[in-house]
């Protein structure tokens, strides 16, 4: 940080850092506005709910258990900030989120430092302003949960893990492991860093061979990993489901087409055998090619991973592969240039065109699985069978495409760019270019070859800051190279950079300027997917202050909403007999709901015997769920009346026994 007197010597010593200093004051300005404004004012999401139960619970005991038995053990150092936040009397909700946004601000100094690694003063400074702006942060930065803090962890990892990679800063190396394990207590998914951890030694290899020292290195890293990994252990336990009726049970369909088998392939040997004849003739002249590098045995192996990725249409892994073996120089472009490699570039090449042609024609791969926000669709189908495993499509390329479609191809193309360009040119910081490009590209790998379940934007969140800053590079790189290295091509590649993000989707002054307003908050007007890249939400305490105002005693309150138990004491918790919650929501041998502690209705019939009472019964479910409800209520002829729904349209209820 700059003293107040060295400012004016600052400003006139570098007049593009000064102009973009006013802008950072400005934007920081609106990143606090936004971030803060209004913290504590509306209800908890169902997500919020959850952790912030599970606080309620560390302040009872001082751990985070449930009341009937198991542990909430996602977040562990975000929960026990909040939990000793709420010590000073402040409510669940502001508590929860002010934590989130002050620990998004400790991120922007190491954005800072990794911009200025990557391309001096000025990149640094485009990257804090756009962090500050940005209206995915400021959102994830007002939700009260890990994925803030945990990218700001990330970010300092960046920043400690350029130091002992590039910088060989071998006091560097126990930061790196601190933050590894601050990483996984903080979110679940931060056993990505364990896997960063075994970056060093492939970066710095020795002629493609691991020096002794590197071997002592990846085994106490692997152990670490070991241990990061049961770390995610989830102990909340689970009730074992209680027998269905056959019809309920034969109706869950999960709605995903199975994955296609051999039988696919050997339905069409029409197209798989020439197939297989030309890669074996290819393979005699590109096994002994790769043979010849047996003694520089990482980049033997590394070669091998590509090829069988390609054979195998895994292209996710075998582009990756490619990428990292050049941007760690394990195998130099020129390499490819002699007589087996060129037989090794056919094979790739006949891989490449086979199997996009084999899925057009043949048809044998099915659509994608429809998410619910869009229609299924052939081409999305081809595009995750080319794919393959990992899962990068699936997990970073459709979530973030749909939702920001020009940001995610613009800095598709520039990381391409960037990337082919630190490859073929000697360019200024390509060791950090490198390094952080490698560790961005194992990241996605990691991350689609996680155990597939909810897809989200916000569980890849933690890679947009460097996402941005390797696309921001790329900008910088080519002016450079357009206009050469001077002030005039810095002010230049600033502005692109500056225009470029305010051109895409992440850009939302209007949206920051009523940040705090019920229409933004609750994401009235917003498409679906809008609203589930920033979390969907609804006024679950309005909900519960209409049936604190209309359910009389002896009435039955039934919720199937676990966040409406934060605002009103319902007296039963209701799952459909094919809800998938089931396993996580039930304890105690399926009788009561895990977050509300509240006795549980499974199925339709248990919640017939309620009805059969005569009772006046509330209930408050979903909307999706909730048609079913009154679908179920008609065939068993139950009396049924529609009776509220809240304005943002989220919670309906529904009163049977009228």
């Amino acid at each position: 940080m700059l003293r107040p007197r060295n400012w004016i010597k600052f400003l006139a010593a570098d007049w593009n850092a000064g102009f973009l200093l006013l802008i950072l004051i400005a934007a920081l300005a609106t990143g606090l506005y936004g971030r803060f404004v209004g913290l504590g004012v509306w209800a908890f999401g169902v997500d919020e709910f959850y952790i912030s139960r599970s606080i309620d619970n560390i302040l009872r005991t001082g751990l985070p258990r449930f009341l009937c038995g198991g542990f909430y053990t996602r977040g562990l150092t975000y929960q026990y900030v909040v939990a000793l936040v709420r010590q000073f009397s402040l409510s669940p909700e502001f508590a929860g989120r002010v934590v989130s946004a002050v620990w998004s601000l400790v991120g922007l100094p190491a954005a800072y430092v990794i911009g200025r690694r990557l391309g001096g003063r000025t990149l640094g400074l485009v990257i804090v302003i756009i962090l500050s702006v940005s209206v995915w942060e400021i959102e994830m930065a007002r939700f009260a949960r890990m994925y803030a803090p945990y990218q700001s962890i990330f970010l300092w990892y960046l920043v400690f893990f350029l130091r002992y990679t590039v910088d060989r800063d071998r006091s560097a190396l126990m930061p790196m492991v601190l933050l590894s394990i601050l990483g996984v207590f903080t979110w679940e998914g931060g056993a990505i860093l364990g896997v960063a951890n075994l970056l060093p030694p492939l970066l710095n290899h020795e002629r493609g061979r691991l020096r002794r020292s590197d071997f002592v290195l990846i085994v106490g890293m692997l152990m670490l990993l070991g241990v990061l990994v049961a770390a995610n252990t989830d102990l909340r336990g689970s009730a074992m489901e209680p027998a269905l009726r056959h019809d309920e049970f034969n109706s869950q369909d999960s709605g995903v087409p199975p994955s296609p088998g051999m039988q696919v392939y050997a339905a069409h040997m029409g197209w798989m055998v020439p197939f297989v004849i030309l890669q074996l003739a290819l393979s005699i002249r590109t096994l002994p090619w790769i043979w010849t590098l047996r003694e520089r045995w990482l980049a033997a192996v590394g070669l091998c991973v590509v090829l069988i990725s390609a054979l195998l249409h895994q292209f996710a892994l075998c582009g990756a592969s490619v990428a990292v073996l050049l941007l760690t120089r394990l195998v130099a472009p020129e390499e490819f240039t002699g007589r087996g490699a060129r037989a090794y570039l056919l094979q790739l090449v006949a891989c490449c065109a086979f199997w996009p042609a084999f899925g057009v024609i043949t048809g044998a791969w099915p659509q994608a699985a429809s998410s619910g926000a869009i229609p299924p669709h052939h081409w999305l189908g081809l595009a995750e069978h080319l794919s393959g495993f990992p899962r990068v499509f699936d997990e970073i390329l459709r979530p973030w495409g749909r939702t920001m479609p020009v940001l995610t191809i613009s800095v598709s193309l520039l990381g391409a760019a960037l990337t082919v360009l630190v490859i073929s040119r000697r360019l200024n910081h390509s060791a950090v270019i490198r390094a952080l490009m490698t560790l961005l590209l194992v990241s996605m790998l990691a991350v689609g070859a996680r155990e597939p379940g909810r897809i989200e934007t916000r569980y890849t969140f933690f890679l947009y800051p460097l996402v941005m800053a390797l696309g921001l590079t790329g900008i910088m790189v080519l002016v450079e190279l357009r206009l050469a290295a001077s002030q005039a091509a810095l002010a230049i590649g600033a502005s692109l950079g500056l225009l470029f993000f305010g051109l895409s989707e992440d850009f939302q002054p209007e949206h920051i300027a009523h940040i705090a307003s019920r229409q933004v908050n609750f994401r009235v007007g917003m498409t679906p997917l809008q609203a589930t890249h920033f979390y969907p939400r609804a006024d679950y305490r309005l909900a519960g202050m209409w049936l604190a105002q209309n359910a009389r005693p002896g009435d039955d309150v039934i919720i199937g909403i676990p966040s409406i138990d934060q605002y009103y004491r319902a007296n039963f918790f209701f799952l459909q007999s094919d809800d998938e919650r089931y396993h996580d929501y039930a304890c105690r041998g399926g009788t009561l709901e895990r977050w509300t502690n509240l006795p549980l209705l499974y199925g339709s019939d248990a919640l017939a015997a309620r009805v059969a009472t005569g009772r006046r019964i509330f209930l408050v479910m979903y909307g999706e769920l909730e048609q079913t409800m009154l679908a179920e209520g008609r065939r068993r002829h139950w009396r049924e009346r529609f009776a509220w729904i809240s304005p943002d349209g989220g919670v309906p209820i529904t009163i049977i026994n009228p």
